[in-house]
């Protein structure tokens, strides 16, 4: 695990009245909550930052303060929207655009506040978010009596067990497929070789090791545990979009909407049925890859694997949204469906808007679906595919019949099919979920 609190790396942070959020709320529900004074500073934009805020919240006086300082906008706020705004409707006031730079501390050592400095947005990290960049001259002290740290979790830390072991640059230990690591019969997975991720994904990686354990060994691997729950996606949606009443408080109360099997919120809450769920077959391909030689496209040794994993998938109709934003209130990923998913044009060809995925009908047989800077046909026989880069017709179950780099292109230029093999089936699962909705 990483269970080890980032520190904030400024002068002063170490000593009395600068905690950890993990340890702090750790005290606290154990019944024994640090002294913290009237008021707090918290640092970070998480969901441990929103519950450290609203604890510390809890705990200041009635006419106390806490502070919740980001180096970002609300908007990059790596916390959920609804933390976020419950914490704020509980007093809790956010500061953005703001870093740390120190702890100020008097004479006898206690805090009296957190110096920071105003900060813009430059360039993209690699995480794709822009990068806070620090003003010059833009110092604020945030007084306060306790600073409370949640700026994520630092590396994993590990008994001497551990040392020796082949790692990463950032500290992580370096596992191939299975978890399995350069010792034989060693396996390692969880945060130890993600870095700071979850407690699902720790357990995805013991099952994925013991797999390879199973396979190592020669072992019969036993199958997967079947639920024994309904997958009749209609009776779902039924479930989801019926109300019990009146009179049946308890009842609806306790009612379970199966989002394990199957979410689709969006496609019942729509007052205008924009939404709409298809289905497609999950399966897996090995795309091929092409460069760009002298006189010709090559093929190379080597190809990208792409898989479809689920099941029933959701698509707005461009033309009955009327944007009212309803799906985005009830979708439990926090995620826009009327613009996230893929959209569907009826009323004749469209062009996309700035990271859309537009699907557009053409007749009875032919589509057309655009995501950005590619396009995938379908003329009642191939697939048709443009790129900036080149222009290929593939066959029905996927193979390459032709492709042509365009005139003047770069040699060595590369062009991976995984994608647009992958907008091909999507836009032949809503060709037919498009025909049904017709019949309809």
């Amino acid at each position: 695990g990483a269970g080890s609190g980032r520190r904030l790396g400024v002068c002063g942070e170490q000593g009395w009245g600068v905690f950890d959020a993990i340890d702090f709320l750790r005290e606290v529900k154990a019944g024994a909550p640090p002294a913290i004074g009237p008021s707090v500073v918290v640092v970070g934009g998480g969901n441990s930052a929103m519950d450290a805020a609203r604890t510390a919240r809890r705990l200041v006086e009635k006419d106390g303060r806490v502070t919740v300082v980001y180096r970002r906008t609300r908007a990059q706020m790596p916390a959920a929207a609804e933390e976020i705004e419950e914490a704020l409707d509980e007093g809790v006031v956010l500061e953005e655009l703001w870093g740390p730079a120190r702890v100020v501390r008097g004479d006898q050592g206690a805090v009296l506040g957190l110096e920071c400095v105003q900060m813009e947005l430059g360039p993209k990290d690699p995480s794709g978010r822009r990068r806070p960049i620090p003003l010059e001259g833009t110092e604020k002290i945030f007084a306060a009596q306790s600073i409370i740290v949640a700026a994520g979790q630092g590396r994993p830390d590990g008994p001497p067990l551990l040392e020796g072991l082949r790692t990463t640059a950032d500290g992580r230990i370096a596992a191939g497929p299975g978890g399995k690591i350069h010792i034989e019969g060693v396996f390692a997975g969880g945060d130890a070789v993600r870095g700071a991720a979850s407690v699902i994904e720790a357990e995805a990686d013991a099952r994925d090791a013991m797999r390879a354990i199973a396979l190592l060994e020669g072992l019969a691997q036993k199958p997967e545990p079947k639920s024994g729950k309904s997958a009749d996606p209609r009776a779902l949606l039924i479930r989801k979009h019926q109300r019990l009443w009146p009179g049946s408080t308890s009842n609806e109360a306790s009612r379970c909407l199966a989002c394990d099997e199957l979410c689709a919120l969006c496609v019942t809450v729509c007052p205008n049925r924009a939404n709409i769920m298809y289905e497609m077959e999950p399966e897996a391909h090995d795309a091929p890859i092409f460069v760009a030689g002298k006189n010709a496209a090559e093929a190379l040794q080597k190809t990208a694997r792409f898989e479809v994993k689920q099941r029933f998938q959701v698509a707005n109709i461009k033309d009955w949204c009327n944007a009212c934003g309803n799906c985005a209130a009830f979708c439990p990923t926090a995620g826009d469906p009327y613009r996230d998913k893929p959209r569907v044009a009826l009323s004749g060809e469209k062009s996309p808007a700035p990271g859309e995925t537009l699907f557009c009908l053409d007749g009875a047989q032919r589509w057309k679906i655009d995501s950005g800077d590619m396009s995938v046909a379908w003329n009642g026989r191939l697939f048709e595919l443009r790129t900036p880069t080149a222009i290929a017709q593939i066959s029905a179950d996927l193979k390459v019949q032709n492709l042509a780099f365009v005139t003047n292109i770069q040699e060595g230029t590369v062009l991976e099919l995984a994608r647009p093999f992958h907008l091909a089936l999507i836009g032949r699962a809503m060709h037919r979920a498009m025909a049904v909705l017709v019949r309809e």
